[in-house]
This record gives structure tokens, sequence and C-alpha cells, in this order.
């Protein structure tokens, strides 16, 4: 049976974005198990006391029933170094734990993240949804490899604008940003010419 995972930010011991987490949770179940049953994550999240002032990294596994809790401290990663990978043959359109195909892009790439590109377009990074920054309006591609909760949020905010973008067009962006649940908009930034070919 596959198993899935949702990676959740509570943040001063507040919970991030679950309704984002919810829906997504929900329409995985639908589409891949057929159960459709209003599942909620909240009840099943339940961090440790002593981690209630830190920034926390939530792990769900799940299929059709949650298999897996866990908590961890969450740090923003250093980043410098990216690498755009042909990745014609992933799909990543439910968060499945089984990420084999992403991961041996990566272990070829020796970088610190990659860039997916598909069909010539680009997609995600290894754990991230990206976002282009061009005369001060930030972009994310229209197409991505999986609909990440933050980019869903910041969309719905005005924050980011969906456009198609092709790795043959990057040089036309200022700066790249990586983006997922725990980190936000220009918590990790990179100037554009830190692309790189795989």
């Amino acid at each position: 049976m596959s198993r899935f995972i949702e990676s959740i930010h509570i943040k001063n011991g507040a919970v991030q974005n679950i309704e984002l987490h919810d829906i997504r949770v929900q329409q995985t179940r639908k589409k891949i198990l057929n159960i459709d049953d209003g599942f909620s994550l909240m009840a099943f999240i339940h961090p440790p006391s002593h981690m209630m002032n830190l920034n926390i990294k939530c792990r769900i596994v799940y299929s059709e029933r949650v298999q897996e809790v866990t908590y961890a401290e969450y740090t923003v990663r250093d980043i410098r170094t990216l690498k755009m990978c042909q990745a014609d043959h992933v799909e990543y359109v439910h968060k499945f734990e089984d990420r084999s195909d992403i991961n041996a892009l990566f272990d070829k790439a020796k970088s610190d993240e990659i860039l997916m590109i598909k069909n010539g377009a680009v997609t995600d990074c290894r754990y991230y949804n990206t976002a282009f920054l061009k005369e001060g309006k930030w972009y994310t591609p229209s197409k991505p490899l999986l609909n990440g909760v933050k980019r869903s949020s910041l969309i719905s905010k005005g924050v980011l604008n969906e456009r198609q973008i092709y790795a043959k067009d990057i040089s036309l962006y200022e700066k790249v940003s990586l983006i997922n649940a725990l980190t936000d908009l220009e918590q990790i930034i990179l100037p554009i010419t830190s692309i790189v070919q795989c």
C-alpha cells in the first residue's frame, strides 16, 4: 500500500496552514485510496510541551490511517548551489513517501539542491516549490510537480503570481526563492546566476 507524508509547520505552538494540509490529504485519500471520510490531521498533532517555543516540523506518515507522527526542530537549510536537472519522467502530484526518482536526480547532481525541468518548463526543487523575482513581482511556475501548501497560500494572498516559466528564460529573472510548508518566501533566496546546468 502506498504511503504518503505531510510536513507541517508548528510555530510558537500554532499549527500553520492546517486547512490546506487537510485539503491535500483528503484529495489524496479520495483519489488514490478511494476513501472520502472528511479526515483531519489536527486530531493527531500533539507536539511535546518542551518543544512549544521552537520552530517544529511535524511529519505525518499515512495511508488508510495515520501510521507515524514525529516532531523535530526545524532550521532553514543553507543552500548556495542549484543545478537544473531534466525530470521529464518524474511524477509527484501526490506527496508520496517514496521519492526515489527525485532522490536519484539529487544524488547525481552533487549540489545543495536541484531545480527539476520537465518538458522544458521549470517545476520544483527536491523539497521546495520555486518563486522567481522579476521587476518587483514574484512568479511561481504554473505547473509544479506538487502544489505545496505555502505556494497555495501565497497565491491566494496575491503574493505569488502563476506563470509558465521555461528553463531557457530563467536568465530573464533576477532571483529565485525556495518555499515549502516550513520555509517562507525570501528565507532561502539566491541570485539567478547561481542556477547552473546539471
